[in-house]
């Protein structure tokens, strides 16, 4: 079994709308708790974790970490996620040269130590990354305090998580950062040229399938907004588990594993101001749910 793991805990600032610039970390979601500490909580607590690299200001979250004992350690954050990743891998490699790590993100206000000892333990040695999935079926355990949209595949409609197990003896950050700087580039206020150039790009780096991929998971979003997520998700069968681990691993160009977890805590991610207000309304049902593991 893996142990004495070390994690890298992105905490940058959030420029998308509702957040205006924010660090969601410090956001309170229940109990008069901010989510920082329920993210510190699930590491410190977690059995195979025992280095805590964190990117981010320390005089914003130094506090949190009275009493705690692991081992943690600051890094200044650098801006993008990319860049925040690459501060806190190359502290990581100062410190212990352990080319295995887990990265975690600080906006999961219901995040437990098991999701973090689950997807350690599940990790594949022979990945690159190792992203954990959660189907429709266990997310629906919290209808109707909770809803989302779901990727439409054959074996099961799913979310994917934020954190993510990577070996970085196997990972060239260059091409991740050159593709997220060409994502950024082609921002545009004409909603249409943006999505022209992204979808020229997707192209690039994932060939049609990739595109074809991204514009079923449009259509099916949208049915379900229109439609509601009561009845089969749109186009589930037009897609395995296979296709979207090869058509990721394509565009990453490193070999990328989808993994099913049966601890939904982990996608369950402050995306927008929208779903803050939900998880502020409904945090006791669904941290009672989470607690209780009623949902297998």
């Amino acid at each position: 079994m893996r142990e004495n793991e070390d994690a890298i805990l992105l905490c940058g600032k959030d420029d998308q709308s509702g957040f205006n610039g924010n660090y969601k970390y410090l956001l309170e979601v229940g109990e008069s708790q901010k989510i920082i500490h329920t993210t510190l909580e699930a590491l410190e607590k977690s059995e195979l974790i025992s280095r805590i690299i964190i990117v981010g200001e320390e005089d914003a979250i130094r506090p949190f970490l009275r009493g705690r004992e692991k081992d943690y350690h600051f890094i200044k954050p650098r801006g993008s996620i990319v860049d925040n990743l690459s501060a806190g891998i190359e502290k990581q490699q100062q410190i212990n040269g352990d080319r295995d790590m887990l990265m975690v993100c600080s906006d999961l206000p219901f995040l437990t130590s098991q999701s973090l000892d689950w997807l350690v333990i599940n990790s594949n040695t022979d990945d690159n990354i190792d992203i954990p999935i959660v189907s429709e079926e266990d997310l629906l355990a919290l209808s109707p305090t909770y809803e989302s949209y779901y990727y439409p595949m054959k074996e099961y409609p799913f979310k994917m998580g934020n954190n993510i197990f990577i070996n970085t003896s196997l990972l060239d950050e260059s091409r991740i950062r050159l593709l997220v700087e060409r994502y950024r580039e082609t921002g545009s206020d004409n909603y249409l040229l943006m999505s022209l150039k992204r979808f020229a790009l997707l192209q690039e780096y994932g060939g049609f399938d990739a595109v074809y991929t991204l514009m079923m998971n449009y259509a099916s979003k949208g049915i379900q907004r229109e439609f509601g997520k009561n009845s089969n998700i749109p186009f589930s069968s037009l897609r395995s588990k296979k296709d979207y681990e090869r058509i990721i691993s394509k565009i990453m160009d490193y070999k990328t594993s989808l993994l099913k977890s049966p601890h939904i805590d982990m996608v369950l991610d402050v995306d927008s101001a929208l779903r803050y207000e939900i998880f502020k309304r409904g945090y006791n049902q669904i941290r009672d749910k989470i607690r209780n593991n009623t949902v297998k």
